[in-house]
């Protein structure tokens, strides 16, 4: 396999991939065309426990707070273990990355997390879509998916999301 097309929920995958000619159904993924599409459904990470941390966090008590992490982490939801697992080996067999997630950054944080998750190193693009995908639309997708370097002003959101997430 050469291009992954990851997608933000399995509706879009599935229209993404009717328009790519990818019709055969795998484990947690469409494939043919000489592609593959996968997808998520929201965030399959969560912040990681304080536990994580450091185990004595466990059982803190309000002397212990604030908790301040001096790096962020993320923890496989236990509900998406199965997904992420998917799309875990199709990375470790794909060259490239299309995030075809919608076309704003959440779509696009959601999928650059599980790359990072999963340590994806090769070529990754990103190419925000439209609610309703059309041969047109699947053209543009196919052709004017652009790279976008791994410093992407996504990742400084990411952290902030964690914190937030973490502090509310």
């Amino acid at each position: 396999m050469s291009r992954l097309f990851l997608c933000e929920k399995p509706s879009q995958g599935r229209e993404i991939a009717q328009q790519l000619g990818a019709t055969q159904k795998g484990n947690g993924c469409l494939q043919g065309n000489g592609v593959t599409v996968t997808w998520v459904f929201g965030h399959l990470l969560e912040p990681a426990p304080p536990e994580a941390y450091n185990p004595d966090l466990k059982r803190w008590t309000l002397e212990a707070l604030p908790i301040l992490p001096a790096q962020w982490k993320l923890e496989v939801k236990p509900s998406a273990k199965k997904q992420f697992n998917v799309i875990k080996k199709l990375l470790g067999s794909a060259s490239e990355v299309v995030i075809a997630t919608d076309a704003e950054r959440e779509g696009e944080l959601i999928a650059r997390e599980v790359l990072e998750a999963c340590r994806f190193s090769g070529r990754c693009h990103a190419c925000g879509c439209h609610h309703s995908m059309t041969p047109v639309s699947a053209r543009h997708l196919m052709t004017y998916s652009r790279e976008r370097p791994r410093s992407h002003s996504i990742k400084p959101r990411s952290a902030d999301l964690v914190a937030t997430g973490w502090w509310v």
